[in-house]
């Protein structure tokens, strides 16, 4: 195989009915753009076009969008003796 396929990854752009899937499934909360799910189920048909058309482009160029970059790592501790909370930790991210 030529080394640039070898070094490469391929991935599949998504359709707008994967995204109103998603969307369909969250939970109630709301993100750091402060928009609850309440309302993004409740607009997301109206909005599908767009969302696709910048999640493909990124797919497409590698290029994200600075707000699309944000999450918040919650610390999640393997255990409860203080003496190994710094070593055993999961980060969760939610994006």
């Amino acid at each position: 195989m030529p080394r640039s396929q070898t070094n490469s990854m391929f991935i599949q752009y998504v359709a707008p009915q994967d995204i109103i899937n998603i969307v369909n499934k969250l939970k109630s909360s709301s993100g750091q753009d402060g928009i609850s799910t309440k309302i993004m189920k409740a607009t997301i048909t109206n909005i599908i076009n767009p969302i696709t058309h910048i999640i493909n482009q990124s797919l497409q160029t590698g290029i994200v969008p600075d707000q699309m970059k944000i999450a918040k790592v919650v610390p999640i501790y393997k255990s409860s003796d203080q003496s190994k909370r710094e070593s055993h930790v999961y980060t969760i991210n939610v994006i």
